[in-house]
Formats: C-alpha cells, sequence, structure tokens
C-alpha cells in the first residue's frame, strides 16, 4: 500500500475518501455475514448456505 508521501497530489487527497468507502464495504459485507437477510415486506428470505456452511 501507498504512503502519501508516494501518491500524486490528487491520489493523496483522494485516499480519506477511498479508505473510508473501503471501511464501509467492509462493515456491510460483515453484516451482512451477522444478520440474516430479511424481505422489504418483514418475512424473511431464503439464503444459499455460504462455502462450507450447513444448511
Amino acid at each position: 500500500m501507498e504512503t502519501v508521501e508516494n501518491m500524486s497530489p490528487i491520489d493523496a487527497e483522494c485516499a480519506p475518501a477511498i479508505a473510508f468507502e473501503r471501511i464501509v464495504s467492509a462493515c456491510l459485507d460483515l453484516e451482512w455475514q451477522i444478520k440474516p437477510r430479511i424481505s422489504p415486506r418483514g418475512g424473511r428470505v431464503a439464503r444459499e448456505p455460504e462455502h462450507g456452511e450447513v444448511d
């Protein structure tokens, strides 16, 4: 991973936004692993078992 000193000025300016986007993406991935999926109508949605997960 590059340090800010090695980045172009534009990349260095965007670095905080890119880091934030990666953190949010990781949090959403984790949330979907922890929470069961729920449909917009309030009922549970059947989901495919994860690789290695027993149904």
